[in-house]
């Protein structure tokens, strides 16, 4: 979650508990901290970000299936074997 999502859960928690406790209906700090991670969470188990794996190669030995396996970017024709390519002049 972002730190703004979690601002806005915060902030409408506490607004809530205000108008409450307005009313006398008021909590005390366990209660309320317990209903806020509560709803942190409730919202939370809904994102869940989509995850990539990105490989790098620079080398092509052991790296035969690695773009099988995940997004990749070559830098092969960047190298002559394990070493950085000179650059042109």
């Amino acid at each position: 979650m972002t730190f703004d999502q979690i601002s806005f859960i915060a902030s409408a928690t506490v607004n809530d508990q205000m108008i409450s406790s307005t009313h006398g209906n008021g909590i005390d700090r366990k209660v309320f901290d317990e209903e806020l991670e509560k709803r942190i969470f409730l919202v939370a188990d809904k994102y869940s970000p989509k995850r990539i794996s990105i490989g790098v190669t620079s080398f092509p030995r052991g790296a035969v299936h690695l773009e099988d396996e995940t997004m990749c970017l070559s830098l092969l024709d960047k190298f002559d074997g394990r070493n950085i390519k000179e650059l042109p002049v």
